[in-house]
């Protein structure tokens, strides 16, 4: 349909009455004349009017409803909002500031909200006792978690004090401030309970302090007494004392053992140069005067100095290599150390003179690089098994003690020969693997050979080519009796 403009004009329009007629026919109203009321007709129009004011009612308690359910709900939220903040925000100080502004944030969502004026009274009532509802518990939170704050704080301070070892005066100020606050919250009989417990955990981290400390003594009577543990605990807890208390103990002995075998190498070496002087010993040892060990170390070292000028013998006597055979055996066993080792040696040498330098410094060499256990393990059982086998055999022959002393030290002369080829094989081959049956069979051969001198090689060789040959055959085994044959009949005129 066309739109009609509308046109404004104070100008009287003139209108005939059969027109005016006309359009009011074409009006689509109703013409109230043509319809009058009837009783009837006021009845059901009352009826409409009661139906609309009903629906209006009910609209209204609706819009209430919301807006209680609405109210109701930010008020939840905001209890958990609180809750959730104390929570993040264990200083009860802030949470005055807290709560303002999740108040602040309630208002915010209910202030558009609709209600009724008797819904408002109520809704007014409702806000006032939940204001005063999360301000009190606000309050009374507030007072417990700075009773909980106390507990915490005091029962830390009463630990650390206590563990720490403070002073008496100090540790009675303190449990008596945790007392103090255990009781503005639980019975004396409760407060009791939690102070055993506390007392427990101090005396914990004050046995840990004294292990630090290295007082082991104080940390295992306290560990033996304390209230703290079970029985499986206290075990467990004075093994783990012992524990550390042995491993500071090795790692003293381990220091020591390096500085005292770092010594013996120096020492050992301006010996060797003869520059070693009284005065370098007591540089080493300061404490010598009133250290009984520093003593004994400067005494040794003054023998050594004392004696090192007397020239070594030509060869190693039989108890000389039965020395060093020893220790060194020990050495690789794990039975002696290398400090002990190196004063056996140092001694054999320079004090008791039964060594020479050529033993001396193969020895030295062995004592710093010893064999493998499971080598020296196969080694001991082999020269022990041998060594019975010798006295049994002396004791059948009836052996005097000079021919005892004379196989005694060939024993020895044969076992420095093994010791010297093991260590050549392993120069040759490290990956070589020994077996009990090789180093027998070399064990027997060098003694054949070694033997064979004391009878075949006293005599004197009737031919230039005997007298090299047996020369080359004492090298194999024993390159100083090779020498000492070589020189004893090296003048002989030969035939």
């Amino acid at each position: 349909m066309a739109r009609i403009e509308r046109a404004d004009s104070s100008v009287p329009v003139p209108v005939e009455r059969a027109q005016l007629q006309t359009t009011v026919q074409r009006t689509p109203f109703i013409d109230p004349s043509r319809f009058p009321f009837s009783k009837a007709s006021a009845e059901a129009f009352k009826v409409v009017g009661g139906v609309l004011e009903e629906l209006d009612k009910r609209s209204k308690k609706a819009q209430d409803s919301l807006s209680i359910n609405a109210a109701g709900e930010s008020r939840d939220l905001a209890k958990l909002e609180m809750k959730q903040f104390m929570l993040n925000n264990p200083d009860p100080d802030t949470w005055a500031e807290g709560l303002s502004k999740i108040k602040a944030g309630h208002r915010k969502r209910t202030a558009n909200l609709r209600f009724s004026k008797e819904a408002l009274a109520n809704e007014q009532v409702e806000q006032k006792a939940f204001d005063d509802e999360l301000g009190i518990g606000v309050q009374i939170q507030a007072a417990a978690q700075q009773i909980e704050n106390d507990i915490a704080v005091s029962g830390k301070n009463r630990i650390s004090v206590i563990g720490r070892g403070a002073d008496a005066v100090t540790i009675a100020r303190q449990t008596e401030l945790y007392q103090e606050a255990l009781e503005r919250k639980y019975t004396k009989e409760v407060a009791a309970i939690h102070m055993e417990k506390n007392l427990g955990e101090a005396e914990k981290q004050r046995i840990s302090v004294l292990v630090e400390r290295k007082d082991f003594k104080g940390a295992r009577e306290l560990a033996t007494a304390t209230k703290a543990f079970i029985p499986s605990e206290r075990v467990a807890q004075l093994a783990f004392i012992r524990q550390e208390e042995e491993r500071l103990l090795n790692n003293a002995k381990r220091q020591k053992f390096k500085f005292d075998v770092g010594i013996r190498q120096d020492f050992t070496e301006k010996v060797r140069q003869n520059d070693l002087n009284l005065d370098d010993v007591r540089e080493k040892y300061p404490n010598a005067e009133t250290n009984k060990n520093q003593q004994k170390e400067v005494l040794f070292w003054q023998s050594i100095i004392t004696n090192r000028q007397k020239e070594a013998p030509a060869k190693s006597t039989g108890k000389g290599l039965g020395v060093v055979n020893k220790t060194l055996l020990e050495v690789s066993l794990g039975i002696k150390d290398t400090k002990s080792a190196y004063n056996d040696i140092l001694k054999a040498r320079y004090i008791d003179k039964i060594i020479t330098d050529t033993t001396f410094n193969w020895a030295e060499k062995r004592l710093n690089s010893p064999y493998p256990e499971p080598l020296a393990v196969m080694i001991d059982n082999i020269l022990t098994q041998k060594a019975e086998a010798i006295k049994s055999a002396e004791n059948s022959l009836f052996y005097t003690k000079r021919e005892k002393k004379r196989v005694g030290d060939k024993v020895e002369e044969i076992n420095m020969q093994l010791f010297r080829w093991i260590d050549k094989t392993i120069e040759t081959d490290p990956s070589h693997i020994f077996t009990p049956q090789e180093i027998n069979n070399m064990s027997a051969q060098i003694g054949v050979t070694m033997f064979k001198f004391d009878t075949d090689f006293n005599v004197a060789p009737k031919t230039k080519e005997e007298f090299y040959r047996n020369v080359g055959d004492l090298k194999s085994a024993d390159t100083e009796e090779a020498l000492r044959y070589y020189n004893r009949w090296k003048g002989k005129k030969w035939q």
